[in-house]
């Protein structure tokens, strides 16, 4: 009977603090700005443009968090086992932003007690199409 007692417990303990998908979304913001940081303020970039957006790029993409966590969302596909979820997010690529070489990413995560474990990322590089291969 105690064993029985300790497993609804914790079972019970699991099913409050399976995060939701609001707060995956959250984590997924931050996930992003620091991916965008690193994809987007690390290019070579002409030296007029460069003195402006160097400095400025990490604080720019970090003011984007909530649109990027709303965005995330929207490419963000939950499966809900109550005790815990998994989420599989595929952004990025061509289709996303024409204009800029941005990679694929789907992004496998694992939810359970108010916790997320990236699972695994896998990353696809497009080919950027310039303006005579169109």
């Amino acid at each position: 009977m105690l064993g029985f007692v300790a497993i609804a417990g914790c079972a019970s303990a699991l099913f409050y603090t399976n995060p939701s998908f609001e707060d995956y979304s959250s984590f997924a913001g931050d996930r992003l700005v620091e991916i965008g940081t690193q994809e987007l303020c690390n290019r070579k970039v002409p030296s007029v443009v460069s003195s402006v957006w160097m400095e400025n790029c990490p604080k720019l993409i970090s003011k984007q968090k909530e649109a990027l966590s709303n965005i995330t969302a929207n490419f963000t596909r939950r499966f809900n086992f109550y005790l815990f979820s998994f989420y599989t997010t595929k952004i990025g690529g061509n289709n996303f932003l024409t204009i800029l070489d941005i990679p694929e990413y789907r992004v496998r995560t694992f939810a359970i007690a108010g916790q997320f474990r990236v699972l695994n990322v896998d990353v696809t590089r497009t080919r950027r199409i310039g303006l005579d291969e169109r």
